[in-house]
């Protein structure tokens, strides 16, 4: 979606007389370029909120003109002493987003690096395992960015043919000595339905190579399908996309909840561990290969009467809250066929 997204955070809770954390305390610096943002702006726009978010968008050179409605840019340093290559002005916005002051009175004794690696086992192998995939975005932590601020350009220069600005930095993390913790990510081709309606009960972070999948939402394009998803998160942030299961024993019933998203129902039982498994709607990043996976994945069957019925939210709806009833969402039927384009 970007050339990358950085954010360093801090933990406002291990301190004493201060708030919990909140949005507040993150800074966010996104990677991108004058000649990309403004065919890539909307997706970070419906997210950004103003006077609210901190951070900067990290340009190549300075725009003529810059909408209000997207972060404020910053232009990058001149890091032609590194050579042409785009990866490394990227990976310095750790330094450079560091070097702004804006965090300084805040001092996180804890070293935290969060990403997401590719679900491709090919990406993985070609790069690795323990890296956070840019595209997708990174987080770390306050004093982990002091720490890399320190030595970066130094770094950076000792891994000169590493390929791109998420492996300069998980390079240097790793000369730290800091692990990497795995998060969300969409490294794949095709159709994302099927990681996107098996997510496990964990928040979803960040959600990469949007436009390069087919949009969320059927009769919808990309943009549109991310705005359905975020009136969906506006409504109940911390369940979006989430998975619950549950059963009809009445009707011998299995239903599959992915909040805000999808619900599958299938008129016979399934085992949990089934249903929360990835159905492959999709296929590798760099090949477009079926099964070379870091999860396990299940087929979509050719025969009707082994599918769910599939239903999409239409909108997110409030009509019952009133009564004391849940918060839910108006859904409409799909049809879920056992190709992959």
């Amino acid at each position: 979606m970007l050339s990358g997204l950085l954010i360093i955070w801090f933990e406002a809770g291990h301190f004493i007389n201060l708030p919990k954390t909140n949005i507040s305390h993150i800074l966010f610096g996104i990677g991108g370029s004058v000649r990309t943002w403004e065919n890539r702006r909307h997706y970070t726009e419906l997210w950004w909120k103003q006077n609210v978010t901190r951070g900067y968008v990290w340009l190549d050179e300075k725009p003529d003109s810059w909408l209000t409605e997207s972060p404020p840019y910053k232009v990058s340093e001149n890091c032609s002493n590194f050579g042409s290559n785009s990866a490394v002005r990227i990976a310095r916005i750790v330094l450079e987003s560091f070097k702004l002051g804006v965090l300084s009175k805040y001092d996180h004794n804890r070293m935290y690096y969060i990403g997401g690696n590719s679900e491709s086992v090919e990406q993985d192998v070609l790069h690795s395992y323990n890296m956070a995939f840019g595209g997708g975005g990174f987080a770390i932590s306050y004093r982990l960015a002091f720490e890399l601020a320190q030595n970066l350009d130094d770094c950076i220069n000792r891994y000169p043919n590493l390929y791109g600005s998420d492996e300069r930095i998980s390079s240097c993390i790793a000369d730290i000595g800091v692990p990497f913790r795995p998060s969300t990510m969409i490294d794949i081709r095709g159709d994302p339905y099927g990681p996107l309606a098996a997510h496990p009960v964990a928040p979803i972070v960040s959600l990469h190579h949007l436009d390069f999948v087919e949009p969320l939402f059927p009769n919808k394009t990309r943009l549109d399908s991310i705005k359905m998803l975020m009136d969906a998160y506006n409504m109940d942030p911390s369940r979006t996309l989430q998975q619950s299961v549950c059963y009809d024993s009445n009707r011998n019933w299995s239903v599959s909840v992915s909040w805000g998203n999808t619900v599958q129902i299938y008129p016979f039982l399934v085992p949990a561990s089934e249903l929360c498994t990835p159905l492959q709607t999709f296929r590798t990043w760099k090949t477009w290969s079926e099964n070379i996976y870091t999860f396990n994945i299940r087929p979509v069957m050719a025969d009707p009467c082994e599918c769910p019925l599939v239903y999409f939210l239409d909108r997110p709806a409030t009509d019952l809250c009133d009564l004391g009833l849940p918060k839910i969402g108006v859904l409409r039927h799909s049809s879920l066929v056992a190709s992959v384009t």
